[in-house]
Parts: C-alpha cells; sequence; structure tokens
C-alpha cells in the first residue's frame, strides 16, 4: 500500500477507484531541480574580478588552505603571528596583508598558553596585541571538537553543532581569517577516505564562501616524511599548502622554511625563517639587515627614506588623478609598475618601490582597501592610500598636528 501511495494522488481514492475496477488518477512525477547555470557569452566583454589576497601570494578569499609541519618546528607561534597581523592589516614575512578580524579556533593550546606565545609575539615583533576585537582566540582544549561527522554506514556527512556554531561565530563578527588548529582535532573520519576528506575540506569552504574571507588548517606532518598524511585528497582540495620544515646545512646546523608546496593561484616561493629571541619568526634576511653596522643602518636609512618618499609622492598623485592602485603584485593595477609606467618613480625600480610599500605598510603610514575616490558611476573605488592626508592637503581651519 505505501508503494501505491508513491504513485497515486490520493491513496484512499484510489483504493476505492481498484475496487470499482477503474484506474485511479496517477501522481506527476516529481522533476529534480535545475542546476544554477552562468553563460558565458554573458561574461564576453567584460573584465574579469581581480583575485583578492588576504596574504598576497599565499592564499586568497574564499579559499581553504593548510600549514603542515612536525611537532614543535613552530606552526602553532607562525599561524598565531599570521592571525595577529591580519588582525592589524600589516605585512608578514615580506608580503602584504589585506586583513580584518580572525578567529583562532585552538584545539591543543588553551588561553593561557595563547595567552603566553602572544605576548612574547609582542616582544619579538614589537606589534601590539591590542587589537579591539580584531583577534578573537577560541579555547577548545579537552571539548568534542570534531566539525564534521561521518557515518561509515550510509556514507553521509554531516556538519556538527560544534561547525555550526564556529560559523555563526565568524559571521557574527565579521571574520576575514578562520584559523582552525589543528586538523587531528576537528577531522572525525578516515584520513585516506577521500570522500570523506573532501566533505571536511567543502564544509570548511562554506565558511570561507559565507565570511568572504578564507580558512587556515594547522596540520601535523606524518613521520614517514611525507608532505601530508592521509589521501591525496587533502592536496587537492585545499587551495594552497604551506611546508614547514627544518633541514640541516653542510654543517650541520639546523634550519628552518616555509614553503608554498602546493598553490592553484600564486607562484610557489620558498624562504628561511629564523625564530628570534622571544620566539617570533622572522626572514633570516630581515636579521641580515639588522646586523649592519651603524653607518650601514644610516646609509640603509637614507635610501630607504628616499624611495619612500617617492613612493608617496607618486601614490598622493595617483590618487589626485582618482586613479586606484593595489598591493597585489598579479593584479594589473599593481603600485609598484603603475608608478613606474606613469613615469612617477623618479629613477627607481619596480623592486625598490616594492620595498618601500611593504616598508610604509609596516610603518603603518598607508593601508590597502581605502577610499581613493569615485568610478563613473558615482560610487566609491578603493585601493592604497595614506591613513591620514599629506600636510599639504589640510584645510587651512585645521592646524596640522606636529
Amino acid at each position: 500500500m505505501t508503494d501505491r501511495g508513491q504513485y497515486f494522488e490520493d491513496l484512499d481514492a484510489a483504493e476505492d477507484a481498484f475496487i470499482r475496477g477503474e484506474v485511479p488518477p496517477k501522481r506527476e512525477a516529481p522533476k529534480p531541480p535545475m542546476l544554477e547555470l552562468t553563460d558565458a557569452a554573458d561574461l564576453a566583454g567584460t573584465c574579469a574580478p581581480v583575485r583578492e589576497w588576504i596574504w598576497d601570494g599565499v592564499f586568497s578569499r574564499r579559499t581553504v588552505n593548510m600549514l603542515v609541519g612536525v611537532g614543535a618546528v613552530g606552526k602553532s607561534m607562525v599561524s598565531l603571528q599570521v592571525a595577529l597581523f591580519t588582525a592589524l592589516s600589516r605585512p608578514l614575512f615580506g608580503r602584504a596583508i589585506t586583513g580584518g578580524p580572525v578567529i583562532y579556533f585552538s584545539c591543543e593550546d588553551d588561553i593561557s598558553e595563547m595567552h603566553r606565545r602572544l605576548e612574547a609575539l609582542e616582544r619579538g615583533t614589537r606589534v601590539s596585541i591590542t587589537t579591539h576585537g580584531r583577534l578573537l582566540l577560541v579555547d577548545r582544549v579537552g571539548k568534542d571538537n570534531v566539525l564534521v561527522a561521518h557515518d561509515a554506514r550510509t556514507g553521509l556527512s554531516t556538519p556538527t553543532d560544534a561547525f555550526e556554531a564556529l560559523l555563526a561565530t565568524a559571521k557574527a563578527v565579521g571574520a576575514r581569517l578562520v584559523i582552525v588548529d589543528t586538523v587531528g582535532q576537528t577531522y572525525g573520519g578516515n584520513e585516506n577516505d577521500r570522500a570523506q576528506v573532501t566533505a571536511y575540506i567543502n564544509a570548511l569552504a562554506r565558511i570561507a564562501q559565507e565570511i568572504d574571507g578564507a580558512v587556515l588548517l594547522i596540520a601535523h606532518r606524518p613521520k614517514n616524511g611525507a608532505e601530508f598524511s592521509g589521501s591525496t585528497g587533502w592536496d587537492a582540495t585545499v587551495r594552497a599548502r604551506l611546508l614547514m620544515e627544518v633541514r640541516e646545512d653542510e654543517d650541520g646546523l639546523a634550519r628552518i622554511f616555509l614553503r608554498l608546496a602546493k598553490a592553484n593561484y600564486a607562484a610557489p616561493f620558498e624562504f628561511e625563517l629564523v625564530r628570534g629571541e622571544f620566539g617570533a619568526f622572522w626572514l633570516a634576511e630581515e636579521l641580515e639587515r639588522r646586523s649592519l653596522t651603524m653607518g650601514e643602518k644610516i646609509d640603509a636609512y637614507r635610501a630607504e627614506a628616499e624611495v619612500k618618499q617617492a613612493f608617496m609622492s607618486a601614490l598622493d598623485e595617483l590618487c589626485r588623478q582618482n586613479r586606484h592602485v593595489s598591493h597585489a603584485s598579479r593584479a594589473s593595477n599593481y603600485a609598484p609598475k603603475i608608478i613606474v609606467a606613469a613615469g612617477l618613480n623618479k629613477g627607481f625600480s619596480t623592486k625598490a618601490l616594492d620595498g618601500a610599500m611593504q616598508a610604509l605598510f609596516r610603518d603603518g603610514v598607508i593601508k590597502a582597501g581605502l577610499p581613493v575616490g569615485k568610478g563613473t558611476d558615482r560610487k566609491p573605488i578603493f585601493g592604497i592610500a595614506r591613513v591620514a592626508p599629506p600636510k599639504d592637503s589640510i584645510a587651512p581651519e585645521e592646524p596640522a598636528n606636529d
């Protein structure tokens, strides 16, 4: 009788019709839902949107990414540096960051440990952790942290209450980056099951999409030396995978490297990191510059000041012309290239201008994503601009602040 109910509009009426020897009206078969389609012809003649980076050349908006490394290599410290510098929109390891609020979902370190590490970062980098609601820590030590439940019998994967709470919180605070530390604590499936891995990453991609930001997963590297553990689905489904590893040089000294081992949208890179006095990490070349003699430092500062001034003069002129430029090196309006093309570079190369731009970001003199003018539709356009206007633009009745 139940089977008949799938084919007839009204089961009781169908039974009466059968008794009378009649054929009852059949239920109309349900139509499957249509997929949402975009006609490629509709895209013709329009400009594709410029890719927006959270961390320039590392991971972009609306993506899931991974940082992998062996135990005690410094993954949590580096990820906290990423979190802090993203919250403050400050460049890290020579790459600009377009930041915003960050949620750090910590499953292995409690608030006390994170406090100790952030205090060390503050002393080591001289960057204040007073972010006023932009770096938000979640202590999940000892809790059920599985974000996606996998049913081996049915093959279904379902977001858990912990996942829904993380998504709701990220949306409520306007997070632009969610760091999940670690995969081992939040993935409840078989790491060799490609379908389960894909379901887990897809759930996190939903977070990245809904916050218009990025998710960074912290994962332990397997003891067999492989770059990641389990199914190749881990490597296939994330958009970028950073590998933090220790190598011995020919003198037997341990050196730490950070490598973009997998990149869908950026060029792979590798640079050496050095752990500073308080545990914070620096680019090795940055520490080399810090070891110059006083005379060499004075010359370097003078040269840096000249190229900074050239960059700022060019930026002011571009803003005056209502032209917006980007810090992203792959953008069509990449600031150093635009400055050179416009003849505003005062003899400095694109590379020198990029170095000045990164230094100005670190100094807090300029920021990305600030309004620089209005488009033809009268809507504001955004790009790199001074945090404060140049002195000659201050109205006479507003005294300049010495």
